[in-house]
């Protein structure tokens, strides 16, 4: 076969070799079927037959939980067959029940048409009585009323479903009848987005009380590390897990490929990732390449068809295209047809490609860059492989620290667990927007701690002080006239919302953390890597402005940080130094901001913005008096206070292995000399309002996160005094990475695990 002479002639390449860090080779695995032990309803049983489908284990389980009135949550990878795991189900459940409905949620509007294109065409196979039918931003006014009232499945998204729930009372038919409710790609949900996801799902079991409907629900996911635990706090009830795989898979290799193993060489990550793609192409291997921006996907796509213009310029239509959001609904088609067909033999995309769009089976899939998760990572690998055959899957480094972590510890990366999906129901910030939206739909008792928790009636005297609401007999009523789903973005916390606009346009909404770090005046901004240039930050009308911006450079804030200790909730001792976790307030003063052309400054320019100041939560260290002692008999105090700079950069570059987050989610403070205490302090604590679950999962991990970072920084090939940006280095560091020290990083990270230098 092609693909195996590829892979042959792949790993006998000088280039290859020359970069190559790992190879694994990922075992064929047959498919386990399983029977249905009770026939579905004669329409779906003739539709499975004349499909000739075999139900896979996972398949048939599902099936047998939702008709048990289980809730489920589906954790299998890639390509598995969840959509037939949930539709069979829910199709079975509406056709033996001529009232019922159903509501399926997904994270993007993509995959919502993709979706609605499956059901469309089951639906014509069967009886007709479906009408499945998409409801968001995009359908036009004059057919919502027959959807709401003739649709047996509506498909939507959560930013649709925030605007449906204040007006319930049209969809009074369609919730009293609800009796399932799909959560597809349901890993999306995490961090905020995913604690406002779990604040929405409770106002939609509220709503569906009021109608007396109490609907089952089913989550497709990726697999990750707390499906049970993330499944319960996501919707409010007890799921059943079904994960054992019995789809097949064929052999896959997985190449981890690093332009950066041999640092004279002036290789890099998009060099290589070009030069990789047209190898594959030429040898008729189709690809799917995936990259971490729009404008590095646009780089890419444009390299490569260039380079194969030039070896055949009779060819009618690229051999390559590029995919990504902002596209037109006909281009993505189109697009995704010609992948199907294999006209295309190439496609460079973002991870819009990374959800179950239906876009057929590929021979290889390459990665510029690691996606951020392993969750993903697994997503966009398995993208590759037609049925049992041979796959390739390849990701190619780039010079940041958890790609070159993942470089030096293949085993870690082959072998390591997925992360953790974190929900923090207890964000007072967002539950009090939540609160206020279920007021304005259906005035609240105190029965509703069954929905929003035993801190209820806390939680309402603070909305009546502040006059959001007002009590009347023992219900609370929203007490505004504005509509306050307006106000509450279920991608941010708290009140204080800006919205960002470009050429009258809005692209998006930040909070005033996000807008003080990002969308200054003079910012170079990117949306879904597209580049903006701020023009004003409103502070009074929490209005930015912004204009298209074709510019090669970059802008980063200077920050000065200080965190102050509220509260000390839990502690542990180790030899050399204690670990805390609480409340604490952070003021970061945005003093001016560089702009830089790659990494040299260009220019500095002053800053004129408040003080931003918020409550969040945090774990900090506190070092021994006595370790400390010890350590400044080793190094002097500059170099010690570089390496507890770079243990702190090294310790927030890691987590993102563990917890399902981005670093830039993250902050940090690191002093030699803590006023408090008189010793070495690091705060490493949530970059959100109120927090959201991060650092108190980095708490219960400290010795895991040491470790890792240790290896991290110790695993590092440079020579920089300094460290580089693939082990010390932050790209968010608001003191520009000044006072690093990568030798007593490494040494102060010993200390911490109790080990003796060099050893």
């Amino acid at each position: 076969m092609k693909i195996q002479k590829k892979i042959s002639k792949l790993l006998s390449s000088k280039r290859v070799l020359r970069h190559l860090e790992a190879h694994r080779i990922l075992e064929e695995k047959k498919a386990s079927f399983q029977s249905n032990p009770i026939p579905f309803p004669p329409p779906l049983e003739q539709w499975i037959e004349s499909n000739h489908i075999q139900l896979y284990s996972h398949q048939a389980q599902s099936v047998q939980a939702m008709r048990s009135g289980s809730h489920v949550i589906l954790t299998t990878p890639t390509a598995s067959g969840k959509t037939l795991s949930y539709n069979l189900p829910v199709i079975e459940g509406l056709l033996l029940n001529p009232q019922a409905r159903a509501l399926y949620i997904f994270p993007t509007k993509a995959l919502t048409n993709d979706q609605w294109k499956t059901l469309k065409k089951m639906d014509a196979e069967l009886d007709k009585s479906l009408h499945p039918a998409v409801y968001d931003g995009d359908t036009l006014r004059q057919k919502r009323s027959r959807i709401r009232k003739h649709s047996r499945i509506i498909l939507t998204n959560p930013y649709m479903l925030h605007m449906i729930l204040p007006w319930h009372h049209l969809w009074g038919h369609f919730f009293s009848s609800l009796e399932y409710v799909v959560l597809d790609e349901a890993h999306y949900y995490r961090g905020v987005f995913g604690s406002n996801m779990a604040m929405l799902i409770r106002r939609l079991k509220r709503i569906c009380s009021f109608y007396d409907s109490n609907p089952l629900f089913f989550l497709s996911t990726a697999t990750i590390e707390n499906p049970d635990s993330f499944s319960e706090q996501l919707i409010g009830d007890e799921c059943f897990h079904i994960h054992e795989n019995g789809a097949p898979t064929g052999k896959k290799h997985f190449l981890l490929y690093n332009p950066y193993k041999q640092e004279e060489e002036g290789s890099t990550s998009n060099i290589e990732t070009e030069w990789l793609l047209e190898e594959l192409v030429k040898s008729d291997i189709q690809t799917l390449c995936f990259s971490l921006s729009r404008r590095n996907t646009e780089w890419i796509t444009r390299q490569v068809q260039k380079h194969f213009q030039s070896r055949f310029p009779l060819r009618k239509g690229p051999m390559v295209s590029s995919y990504r959001g902002g596209y037109l609904p006909e281009e993505r088609r189109t697009i995704e047809n010609q992948l199907k067909k294999g006209t295309l033999k190439g496609i460079v995309s973002t991870n819009a490609l990374e959800a179950g769009i239906d876009i057929g089976s590929l021979d290889a899939v390459l990665m510029n860059g690691y996606p951020g998760t392993m969750i993903s990572t697994w997503q966009q690998a398995g993208r590759s492989g037609r049925g049992i055959d041979e796959s390739l899957a390849i990701l190619v480094a780039r010079q940041n620290p958890l790609d070159q972590y993942f470089m030096k510890h293949p085993s870690q990366f082959f072998d390591r667990k997925p992360e953790y999906a974190i929900i923090d129901n207890h964000n007072p910030y967002i539950l009090w927007g939540h609160l206020v939206c279920a007021a304005k739909e259906i005035p609240i008792t105190l029965d509703d701690t069954l929905y929003f928790g035993d801190s209820l009636q806390e939680e309402l005297n603070v909305l009546t002080q502040e006059e959001f609401l007002r009590e009347s007999n023992n219900k609370w009523l929203y007490n505004l006239s504005e509509e306050p789903f307006k106000k509450v973005s279920i991608n941010n916390i708290g009140s204080e919302i800006f919205l960002l606009y470009a050429e009258g346009k809005l692209l998006e909404t930040l909070d005033k953390e996000q807008a003080f770090r990002e969308a200054y005046e003079g910012a170079v901004y990117l949306h879904q890597g597209e580049t903006y240039l701020i023009n004003s930050l409103n502070l009074e009308q929490h209005t930015i402005h912004a204009t298209p911006a074709h510019t090669p450079f970059s802008t980063e804030p200077l920050i000065h940080t200080d965190v102050k200790i509220l509260q000390r909730w839990n502690q542990q001792k180790f030899p050399s130094f204690q670990l805390s976790f609480g409340k604490v307030h952070v003021t970061e003063e945005y003093y001016s901001y560089q702009i830089k052309k790659g990494s040299m400054v260009i220019k500095e320019v002053p800053l004129d913005l408040p003080q931003n100041r918020f409550d969040t939560t945090s774990f900090w260290i506190d070092l021994d008096l006595g370790t400390q002692k010890e350590l400044l008999q080793t190094v002097d105090t500059r170099k010690l206070q570089g390496g507890i700079h770079g243990a702190e950069h090294a310790i927030i570059a890691i987590m993102p292995l563990y917890v399902l987050c981005d670093r830039r989610d993250l902050g940090g403070m690191s002093t030699l000399y803590d006023p408090e205490t008189g010793s070495t302090r690091i705060f490493i604590y949530d970059g959100f309002l109120g927090g959201i679950g991060l650092s108190e999962k980095g708490y219960s991990l400290i010795h895991t996160l040491l470790q890792s970072a240790l290896e991290l920084v110790e695993g590092c090939s440079c020579d920089a005094e300094d460290g580089c940006p693939a082990c010390i280095h932050s790209p968010k560091c608001g003191n520009d990475n000044q006072i690093l020290h990568k030798a007593s990083t490494i040494l102060f990270l010993r200390k911490l695990l109790g080990r003796e230098s060099g050893k």
